[in-house]
């Protein structure tokens, strides 16, 4: 708002610019018509006083300089900030001390900075306060568990202690049968052991003796069979015999070299029979030493 002029002492263009809150930044000049002492020692009375607003510490008002305008004097004043001129606390004509506030001035930057720290403060005390409730509640709900778990535990005691004397009854009469189970066990092994083994290892032997005897008539037979084959391609070189007559004889020697071979495989095999009749005499003879060792 433009204050009335009270003086034609003052031009037109220089009152425009003190009421103009948008041009307090900019500085204002009016020539002087007197001697320039009284306005220097203005002028360092303003400068100690834009010395003292800098060391000193601004409050949510602050202060800054403003426009001072006597009779045929002009000082010049600014702001070091920047905002909206709420307050002046001069009047044409006043005198002032060092350290009067002579405007005040609502910094705009200073108050929105200030707003978002307050809604930021507010924003954390709000989530700490939900991360309270929330540590609370974990905590009510970790008692409560610690508490059914308690709970359950004596349960299960007692229950224990109730049935203690139950599965110790039940507990000797299942080792009572279990050690009677694996003493038939060892009864059944040691008498079937040595039966089984023995007749594996006759039934093997009677084996190998059939497969002998089939293996000599078959090796005789194979010398008589290529004799025959040999006196056959005589025959065939000299035209006594067909083609078809050598041929049937070499079919014949083939077949009976293949039953030999047969056989000498078959023998092999009675070896291994052997060998596995023995090895599970022996895990007999192990399951029954650790059958005894449980008995223990």
């Amino acid at each position: 708002m433009k204050p009335k002029k009270k003086s034609n002492l003052f031009r037109e263009e220089s009152v425009e610019h003190l009421t103009s809150p948008e041009k307090l930044d900019q500085a204002m000049e009016v020539v002087s018509r007197q001697d320039w002492l009284p306005l220097s020692t203005l002028a360092g009375i303003v400068f100690l006083t834009i010395i003292w607003s800098i060391v000193g510490k601004l409050p949510l008002t602050i202060k800054s300089k403003g426009v001072l305008i006597h009779p045929h004097k002009v000082v010049e004043v600014q702001s070091p900030v920047s905002g909206q001129l709420e307050q002046i606390n001069i009047k044409e004509g006043d005198c002032v001390d060092r350290g009067f506030v002579l405007a005040t001035i609502e910094p705009s930057d200073i108050q929105q900075k200030l707003q978002q720290q307050k809604e930021k403060l507010a924003q954390l005390q709000s989530q700490s306060q939900l991360a309270n409730t929330l540590q609370v509640q974990r905590t009510n709900l970790e008692v409560l568990s610690l508490q059914q778990k308690q709970e359950a535990l004596e349960q299960s005691l007692q229950n224990s202690e109730s049935l203690n004397l139950v599965l110790n009854n039940q507990e000797i009469e299942a080792i009572k049968q279990q050690k009677e189970s694996i003493q038939q066990k060892i009864t059944d092994l040691k008498t079937i052991t040595p039966t089984l083994r023995e007749k594996g290892l006759n039934s093997i032997k009677e084996q190998r003796v059939s497969i002998f005897k089939q293996l000599k008539d078959f090796k005789e037979l194979s010398s008589s069979l290529k004799d025959r084959v040999e006196k056959r391609r005589e025959l065939v070189q000299a035209g006594a015999i067909s083609l078809d007559q050598i041929l049937e004889a070499e079919q014949s020697y083939k077949q009976n070299l293949q039953n030999i071979s047969k056989l000498e495989a078959e023998l092999k095999q009675l070896d291994v029979k052997e060998a596995e009749v023995e090895q599970q005499y022996l895990d007999n003879l192990s399951t029954i030493s650790k059958h005894q060792a449980e008995l223990r």
